[in-house]
Formats: C-alpha cells, structure tokens, sequence
C-alpha cells in the first residue's frame, strides 16, 4: 500500500547529493501527487477561464471543473448541501472571517470565548482581536501532563456567558486528537457556538462534519496533499446566511447601485473576488486521488509508522518526547540534551531529511511546556518505516558521545585560532570584554578565503558549527531580555563597548544555538574592532551572501542575521 502510493509523489524521487529526500513536516504541508500538478497545469493549458461569468465556452468547462470540487469537498466531509462549502484562502483566513463576520456582530462586553492551551495562532490571534474590540473575555482550556486537554476544566468553565468555544481537532505540535464529538455536544447544551480547526486532521482521518455536529469546520487544502492557498469553511446553513461578507466586491453580489447593494446566494455571498479557480480544482483532484484507495488501511498504515516511531523516539538516550495522549496523529515533537532544535534541524537537513524546528505557530503551548521550541516529525500516507530508520540514524550519531558535526568536541579550524590577550581591555571595558576574541582586520580576510574555497553547503556548514566552538558565552547576567534581540526566532544576546580613545566599536553576541553561533563569530570577524563609520559602510550582508549563506539558511535564521546586522549598524549610527 506505501510503495503503491509514494510513488505517486514526483518530488519524493528527488536527491541531494545522491541521498533521497525524506520528508518528514507534512504537518507543515504535504506533498502533492502527480494527478493535482496535472490538474493544476491541465486548467491553466485547457481550461483557463473566470468562472461563473463568461458566455463562452472556456467559463463554462472552468466553471464546471470549480463547482466539481465544491462538491467533492462535500462529499469528503459529509456535508448536508455544497452551498455549505466556502472557499477561504486557507484555515487562518476562515478563521478571521468568522472572528470579523460573527465575532463583530455578536459579541458584547463580558462575553466568554473559550479556547485551549494547544492552538495553533490561527485560531487564537482572530478571536484575540476581537475580544479586545467587543470587550470580551478568553478563557483557556489547560492542557494535562500527557499534552491532554482538561475535561474537567473546560466543563467547569461553560456558563451562560460562553457564546464561542473555538478548538483545534488535533494539535500540529502534540498530535493530540481531542474528543471533539463530545466537546461540541458539551458546549452546545451550553448554548455556545463550535467553531472547529480541522487543519491537522483532515490529511489523517474520516472528518464527518455531520457526527461531529460543530457549527464551523475548517481546513487548509495544502495539508490534504492539495495546492496551497485554497481552504474551507464549512458551515451550518442558516449561520453561513446570517454571516455579513467580509470582503466585498465582484462575483458576490446580486445587484449594486450608490445608494444600496444587496448580497447573492450561498455560497458565493461569502466568496468576493475572482477565485482560486486552479486550487480548487486542484484540491478536487486531491481528494479524488485519495478516494481511490482504501482511507482505513491508508489511516492504519500511518497510525502503525507513527507508534513506531514514538517507540524510537523514546528508546534514544539523550531525547525526550513531548506529549504523549493516548489518541493521536502521526506526529512527534521531542527536545534534545545539549543541542538546540534549530542545531538538530540543520543536521538533519544536511543527509535531506526535512522536519519542522521552532514554536510551530503555538507559542502559548511552549510557554505551557517551558519549552523554546521543540523538533517536530509529521508523517503521511507516503512514508515508511525506511524514512524513520534514516531519521533515528542520524538523530544517534548526532547524540552520540564521540558526536558528529554538532557535538560538543568541534574545534575551531587551525588557523583560525584566538589572538589577542586579556590585557588588551581598558579599564572601563565591561567584564566581557577580555573574554572575546579581538579580531584583527585580516581575521575577517581568512575566513573569506575559508569559506569562498569550501565547495559544498555541507562542508561550509560544518566549519560555521566548528566555528561557533570558538564563539566565548556571554555571562549569564547578559542572557536577559534588556540585550535580547526581538524578532529571532532563537534567543540572540547583544552588548557593545565603544573605545572614545581609539573611536572603535566592540560587540558580543551570544545565542543558543550553535548555528547562529557560528554565523555570529563570522559577522563579529567583519565588524568588531571598527570605527562607527565604517562600520555603516561595510556590506556585511554581501560578505554572507557570497558565501552562500542566504541561499542555504532558513528563512527564520536568514532574518536573525539580518536582525543582528542591523542592530550593530544601529549602535554604530548612534556613535556618530
């Protein structure tokens, strides 16, 4: 059943430098079959129209492939009528919508919108907003040791005041499967409405919106093996009726004048715009593929890959798992002794096995958990027990002892080397200070040549973390949020010293994870020890940019260093 499906997967086949790719965050977003990509491109070679309006030919085959889908969304949930079916550009957008359309118009001060410890920030950014605006209240449904929601606490908190009881059906960072049947029945007998977050769940199990009986139900297309920026808000009818637009515009309407305009139909009073004509069509063609298998033994293949991998996950010394509810989807978060998740995410990268390092859009969870970040593995349908082993027999080297790339034993590259003294501090330097490197101008020179002769990413790689061995801390009473940098997603620590006598700036930055330990002993090569002007000249992002930094980092550890660059060159102004 796995190989018959996976092979279905183009991008699946893909390798870097000769190891295969192993995908590892569908919880992130799953990758698309052959038949969506024809879908999609089939469209846009045929069939590429507007919907819903021309009278020629090509609107009426787009128009017809477009309400195909509606109804194949309908089907796959099980709703009542395809009316009931509202395009969104995804989950978040669903979300604003009901908050901005219902929340606005229903909500009034003292009101209670009860949420849970483990959304997503989707789910709790929207309803956050407009609880500031109609003055009501969040309340939220703790979670217990086992990454489980507190049944007795969230009955407790249902009372006359509760108008809206918004929760994830499973968590993107725990793969908890909440008992939604019963929490909606719970908090319909409370009079609230159920506004349900399917993102997580609809790529892993049979959604039947009709047992569920939730008021709302939302999902993304792009985690159901579709293409991204299409979505679905399903809705009871007479509350989809009694929604006010959000956006208004062209296609929604029935008649406009100046002086007043009145509204179409279901669906299409809630959908403003051209459509997303290809990722409908796109997402119709996604479920069509995974209704040409058997969903029990696909859901049975993922639910046995994903206890295996739990069970090794907890037999590894050195990695702790994270959440452990007895009812679950394939997905895993864990954090490691001694090694930063972002530092686990690189090395992992480095043999191409892709998982998810961070907060997961659910920083109130990792503040729960007193937890910064954890790794995260999501499976699908297409992996296998290999892609586990592969995974499992890098996260060992990697905790191992002797230690690979990222192991504590990494030294510095010979000829990079401290130089300086302790005595080189003044008097009135601060304390860290004599424990920095002092780099001379020819330092930043040798490590352009390092890294403009070294070949490979990987190679390249493996210096910065040798590098970061050489990088001194900073004392624990800097580590504070006073010299934090904000907007990175790891913690980085920042302090300067400006020399009046010699008119020369002196940083230290400390972070961590080793990675932009590394990236931050090559940027201190290139600006520690310069005047405040030329410091402002130097093209410090040109420097990483040449050495392949910005194609190969992450987009959240390309914006830490630009953060970090930008902060210097804004000490540096202010000494001018």
């Amino acid at each position: 059943m796995n190989e018959s499906f996976r092979r279905h997967f183009p991008i699946l086949s893909r390798s870097l430098d000769s190891q295969p790719l192993i995908w590892l965050d569908s919880a992130a977003t799953t990758q698309k079959p052959q038949a969506v990509i024809d879908a999609v491109s089939r469209y846009y070679e045929h069939d590429n129209a507007n919907v819903h309006r021309s009278a020629h030919q090509l609107s009426c085959r787009a128009t017809t492939l477009f309400e195909a889908s509606r109804e194949r969304v309908r089907q796959f949930i099980n709703a009542a009528q395809s009316s009931q079916i509202i395009w969104t550009r995804g989950t978040t957008e669903g979300m604003n919508m009901l908050a901005a359309s219902w929340g606005r118009e229903n909500l009034q001060p003292g009101d209670e919108i009860v949420l849970s410890q483990m959304e997503h920030h989707a789910n709790i950014l929207p309803w956050q907003r407009v609880a500031k605006e109609r003055g009501a209240i969040l309340r939220v449904i703790p979670i217990d040791a086992d990454g489980q929601l507190d049944q007795r606490a969230y009955r407790s908190m249902l009372n006359r005041q509760t108008r809206v009881v918004s929760l994830t059906h499973a968590s993107n960072v725990l793969g908890t499967v909440n008992p939604i049947e019963a929490m909606v029945a719970t908090a319909r007998d409370a009079g609230a409405l159920t506004v349900i977050d399917g993102a997580q769940a609809v790529a892993h199990m049979t959604v039947d919106v009709t047992a569920i009986d939730c008021d709302f139900y939302l999902f993304s297309s792009h985690k159901v093996y579709g293409p991204t920026g299409i979505g679905v808000l399903y809705g009871r009818q007479d509350l989809l009726e009694q929604l006010s637009p959000w956006q208004v515009g062209g296609e929604m309407v029935r008649r406009v004048s100046f002086s007043e305009s009145s509204f179409a139909s279901l669906p299409y009073r809630l959908e403003a715009g051209t459509p997303p004509v290809a990722a409908a069509i796109g997402l119709g063609a996604a479920i069509e593929f995974l209704q040409q298998y058997d969903s029990a033994q696909l859901q049975a293949h993922e639910a046995s890959l994903g206890q295996y991998l739990d069970d090794q996950l907890d037999s590894m010394t050195g990695l702790r798992r994270v959440g452990r509810a007895v009812d679950k989807i394939a997905v895993s978060s864990f954090i490691t002794d001694g090694l930063h998740h972002q530092d686990v995410g690189i090395v992992l990268d480095q043999h191409n096995i892709a998982v998810r390092t961070g907060h997961h859009c659910a920083m109130p969870l990792c503040d729960a958990l007193k937890l910064p970040g954890t790794v995260r593995v999501s499976l699908g349908y297409y992996n296998s027990r290999d892609d586990v082993d592969a995974l499992m027999a890098v996260l060992a080297e990697s905790l191992s002892p002797a230690g690979s790339v990222i192991g504590p034993s990494a030294s510095p590259p010979e000829q990079m080397q401290r130089r300086g003294t302790d005595d080189e501090a003044t008097a009135s330097a601060p304390s860290w200070l004599p424990h920095q490197p002092t780099y001379q101008p020819e330092t930043y020179a040798e490590i352009d040549a390092l890294f403009t002769r070294t070949e490979s990413w990987q190679a390249r790689y493996r210096t910065l973390v040798s590098l970061a061995a050489r990088l001194p801390g900073l004392p624990s009473a800097m580590r504070t949020d006073q010299h934090r940098i904000p907007g990175c997603e790891a913690a980085i620590w920042i302090d300067h010293y400006y020399d009046s006598k010699d008119d020369r700036l002196h940083f230290a930055l400390d972070c961590e994870a080793r990675i932009m330990r590394g990236l931050i002993t090559t940027l201190l090569s290139g600006v520690n020890g310069r005047p405040p002007q030329e410091l402002l000249d130097c093209p410090v992002e040109q420097w990483f940019a040449r050495w392949g930094f910005m194609r190969h980092l992450s987009p959240s550890r390309a914006n830490a260093l630009h953060t970090m660059v930008q902060q210097i060159k804004a000490v540096a102004n202010r000494y001018l």
